[in-house]
């Protein structure tokens, strides 16, 4: 084992890999990444659903009996 291995010390991944290795590994598996336009789109819209559950549920809250 290398030294790196048997240090137990968390280290964040934007630490231990520059940047430009992160935008190699991103643009080499495009599978599992989104482009950046469509998650931030998603993420949008999923939080305008998520609103949108909790108001239709508090009406329901409201007018049960």
């Amino acid at each position: 084992m290398s030294d790196k291995q048997q240090s137990m010390t968390f280290v964040p991944y934007t630490e231990s890999k520059t940047q430009a290795e992160r935008v190699a590994y991103v643009k080499a598996n495009p599978d599992k990444y989104k482009p950046l336009a469509q998650y931030r789109k998603e993420q949008a819209e999923s939080k305008k659903l998520d609103i949108l559950a909790g108001q239709v549920q508090r009406l329901i809250d409201h007018f049960k009996i």
